[in-house]
């Protein structure tokens, strides 16, 4: 336990803690629910990428989002993993900005960039942005239960295989 601390002390820590913020007793079991996520989660996708030789970095975590990391393999970021508060499982992605010039390639490709997409369960969306660009983004989901080293590894090829099809149509 820290400093010596006993697990019960440390629960009448934290306890008096939330206490002190004024959180209502009703509120508490929810509280202690997203602790307990954020850090199971977070070990779990670290441990899975030390396994994996990955490196993780550009963490974030914020109201929206519980767990956020940059993936690297290889010397180069291949695509990033997060996870929403309210999220059921993890989510590995990607995103695009298209110049007018790349948004011209798209458009005439659209319709093999999405089934590229389809065909590997890669969710697309887009969202204009400013300048006349167009924001690409792309995931794949692994549900909370499933999230196991050979699903989130099988999970990154098949997005990483997909990416590198999109943007090879996109660079034709």
């Amino acid at each position: 336990m820290v400093s010596g601390q006993s697990a019960y002390a440390l629960v009448q820590n934290i306890l008096a803690f939330l206490g002190q913020v004024g959180l209502p007793p009703e509120q508490t079991p929810g509280v202690l629910w997203r602790c307990l996520s954020y850090v199971r989660n977070k070990k779990m996708i670290e441990d899975i990428a030390s396994e994996m030789e990955l490196l993780l970095s550009g963490f974030q975590t914020n109201e929206d989002l519980e767990i956020y990391y940059d993936i690297g393999k290889d010397g180069r970021t291949i695509a990033y993993i997060s996870k929403g508060w309210e999220d059921p499982g993890f989510r590995i992605g990607d995103m695009m900005v298209l110049d007018e010039e790349s948004l011209d390639a798209f458009r005439r490709k659209s319709d093999r960039v999405l089934n590229v997409c389809a065909t590997q369960g890669i969710a697309c969306g887009a969202q204009a942005v400013e300048g006349n660009k167009l924001q690409l983004d792309f995931s794949i989901c692994i549900y909370q239960e499933g999230f196991n080293a050979p699903t989130f590894a099988r999970a990154l090829e098949t997005f990483e295989m997909g990416m590198n099809k999109v943007r090879s149509l996109l660079r034709e």
